[in-house]
């Protein structure tokens, strides 16, 4: 049971940090990853999610996952499975996701920022 709870840590805790990441380039000039196009007369995803944001996501979700296997790796390597490319993974995942979500978003007319659940 422990091992799936190391298993989770390790997927989940890059893909946290990946999607916080980006709420730091505040001051940044930033470039919407939808190229401010529109469909159906409304933004395809809209000003919060940018190829800079996209970026630090992705790397930080990969340099979080390195600092996982140097700490999970001090106590067993048997817990490892996750190859150290596969943490960028997780954080591409995680903003193809939130991507996703911002779609939808847009289409039902909800606002930047407004809670979809």
């Amino acid at each position: 049971m422990f091992e799936y709870f190391v298993h989770f840590l390790q997927i989940g805790i890059p893909a946290y940090f990946a999607n916080a990441a980006p709420t730091f380039l505040i001051k940044m000039r930033k470039h919407p990853i939808d190229f401010s196009m529109k469909w159906k007369g409304q933004r395809v995803l809209g000003d919060g999610k940018t190829i800079e944001g996209f970026i630090l996501a992705s790397i930080v979700a990969y340099l979080t996952g390195l600092l996982e296997l140097q700490v999970i790796g001090n106590f067993s390597y048997e817990f490892l499975i996750i190859p150290p490319v596969g943490f960028l993974f997780i954080g591409v995942g995680a903003m193809i996701g939130d991507m996703v979500g911002s779609f939808i978003k847009r289409r039902m007319k909800m606002k930047r920022g407004e809670d979809a659940g």
